[in-house]
């Protein structure tokens, strides 16, 4: 967990940065490990690690999803 109380690891990184705005820490670095999806529009991406910089920033490390989309969630994207 990271020093300044706002654990937002395993959440979507965009749920993130407004969770961290919102405590008022600012995003100051974001990694991104893994493969990239090819020819996937819409890939979610979340973070799997959060740590304090000097600063005061928080520093993400963050995965995109790994696995084809359901045809349910294929559907929901098509309306």
């Amino acid at each position: 967990m990271s020093a300044n109380g706002v654990d937002v690891t395993g959440y979507p990184l965009e749920r993130a940065r407004q969770l961290l705005a919102e405590a008022g820490i600012e995003v100051g670095e974001t990694k991104r490990i893994g493969p990239v999806a090819e020819g996937c529009e819409g890939q979610r991406v979340f973070v799997v690690r959060q740590r304090t910089n000097e600063d005061g920033t928080a520093a993400l490390v963050v995965a995109g999803e790994w696995k084809a989309p359901t045809e349910r969630e294929v559907a929901c994207e098509q309306r």
